[in-house]
């Protein structure tokens, strides 16, 4: 039900604004569009139906660095954004609070890939090697989090090999596989493609779930505070193409159609597979409140250096419709 009214208020948006003096792409009038920065990783995918249909309201773009938002965001180049949890809240400390989180739009895409089929949960890798690269400090923070709280029988969990990057685990999934390994959907999908009988074995956002009774997060969507105060029409409408797009990508078997024509994607396989795994929804109001709140607590909380000295206050949260 909630997606047959996120359609039909899209409709009415879209008629809306086309019935707009100043902002009708069809009369030649210039309208004034929100700029866009979307990451280009699970965070920022699912909004690719905003840029592929909602051109004349939304400048998207997909950028290759977080780090390049937060600059855009800080400056005001851009007006809206997507982040990982992480990073979000770091750019909330580092502005005094200038961005605020409107919703979720990802919440989760790290795995745990082996070929040993009797692994089920994190008390399994009991005794076991597990790779992981250095580079990915969320998905580390998370996994050393949950296996903190994981009873293992000899109370003893894995051993934990860093590699460099998320492509030698890979490579080292593909030519051994009797271990396990812990990658982003990108790079598991990429292994999962090749059929070589190592398969996804955990998934984290799953026994994260387990453990809690909201949901664990990943991607943010970030909305400058000053531009959401000077254009709350703007945000009502981002709110609703938003959620239709999210939940497009999520449910569309063919979605990946839209990521291979934007160049996100080369091939269509990875991209079927890729999908699933990333959990795109829309989530704002309370529910986002509860779900983001937990997980930065719960991450952060004895050590909050990495998201800016300290955890976002209420004021980060947009208030839902």
């Amino acid at each position: 039900m909630k997606k047959i009214v996120s359609l039909l208020m899209a409709a009415a948006l879209v008629f809306a604004l086309s019935a707009c003096g100043g902002k009708n792409p069809g009369n030649g009038e210039t309208a004034e569009k929100a700029n866009v920065s979307a990451l280009n990783d699970p965070t920022g995918w699912g909004l690719v139906k905003i840029k592929t249909d909602r051109a004349y309201a939304y400048n998207t773009e997909f950028c290759d660095t977080a780090d390049e938002i937060i600059a855009k965001l800080k400056n005001g180049e851009t007006d809206i954004a997507t982040l990982p949890l992480d990073e979000a809240a770091k750019v909330y400390n580092e502005t005094n609070g200038a961005v605020k989180a409107l919703a979720v739009s990802s919440s989760g895409c790290f795995h745990i890939l082996s070929n040993d089929k009797d692994i089920k949960s994190l008390a399994d890798l009991s005794g076991r090697k597990l790779y992981i690269s250095e580079t990915e400090k969320l998905e580390r923070r998370t996994l050393d989090y949950l296996l903190g709280k994981t009873e293992f029988e000899d109370g003893k969990g894995p051993e934990i090999i860093t590699l460099g990057s998320d492509e030698e685990v890979a490579a080292k999934a593909l030519e051994e596989g009797s271990d396990t390994y812990a990658l982003p959907v990108l790079y598991a999908a990429k292994v999962l493609a090749e059929d070589t009988g190592v398969g996804q074995v955990i998934s984290l956002k799953r026994e994260w779930d387990i453990l809690h009774e909201t949901s664990f997060t990943l991607g943010i969507i970030l909305v400058r505070a000053e531009y959401a105060e000077n254009h709350p029409d703007m945000i009502d409408s981002l709110r609703t193409f938003a959620d239709v797009s999210l939940n497009y990508v999520a449910d569309n078997t063919t979605a990946g159609k839209e990521l291979l024509d934007e160049g996100i994607f080369e091939d269509s396989t990875v991209a079927k597979k890729i999908i699933p795994g990333c959990y795109f929804g829309y989530i704002d109001g309370e529910e986002m409140k509860a779900s983001v709140s937990l997980c930065l607590s719960e991450l952060w909380s004895e050590d909050a250096s990495a998201i800016g000295g300290k955890l976002p206050g209420d004021d980060f949260y947009m208030p839902g419709e």
